[in-house]
């Protein structure tokens, strides 16, 4: 017969199991049975620790074994059942005093590019590591250390700019120098702007002619 909780509460308190009133009601089985475990044991024995799991062994064992003048060398792997061992343990890598870990590694972020962007940003990498440029990107584009990948939200252009903000962009054979004038402000390849040379400022026309 099965007892209700106002039963185990009873038997709870005199076993004397702390809390007994606000308890579940497996939480009242639970303590009962831990309870009615410690009075039955002896006065003044110890409860025995329990071993240590394997997943939680830190040291590392080892087993030599002579095989004429060889001697073989088998490293349990951490964790592992006693029968489990690597030939080839892995060694510790030693840190260099004073330098992080990661101080040598350079980091590229694209937190608003989409697919589109990211592909475009994948032919423009390609492109420029085959040398695909034009005679203006070879002569005033500096690289490939210290560029970056950029992305205008407006005009939805990928475009791949040097430290000096030079911009590089596909023409759609190569990579060529976008320019934009110092005046007005008008923007396009060299080929382009030269179309409207007679448009443009003075001051514009004397940037282009110095770009020849």
């Amino acid at each position: 017969m099965k007892k209700n909780v106002d039963q185990l509460k009873r038997q709870a308190k005199k076993l004397k199991v702390q809390n007994y009133s606000t308890k579940k009601k497996e939480q009242l089985v639970n303590s009962i049975m831990m309870a009615e475990a410690r009075a039955k044991r002896k006065p003044g024995t110890k409860r025995k620790k329990a071993a240590p799991k394997a997943s939680a062994v830190k040291s590392v064992s080892t087993r030599v074994t002579m095989k004429g003048s060889s001697v073989k060398r088998m490293v349990k792997k951490r964790g592992a059942m006693p029968n489990r061992v690597m030939k080839n343990p892995a060694r510790n890598a030693t840190r260099r005093p004073n330098k992080p870990m990661m101080a040598d590694v350079a980091y590229a972020q694209f937190n608003d590019f989409g697919y589109r962007e990211l592909s475009a940003a994948g032919d423009l990498l390609k492109m420029y590591s085959q040398g695909n440029l034009s005679r203006y990107a070879r002569d005033y584009f500096t690289g490939p250390y210290g560029i970056s990948i950029g992305f205008n939200n407006m005009s939805g252009n990928v475009f791949l700019v040097d430290e000096d903000f030079n911009v590089l962009m596909n023409d759609g054979s190569q990579l060529d120098l976008f320019i934009s004038t110092p005046y007005s402000g008008e923007e396009g390849f060299y080929d382009d702007l030269m179309e409207i040379y007679n448009e443009l400022d003075p001051e514009d026309q004397d940037y282009l002619d110095n770009l020849k």
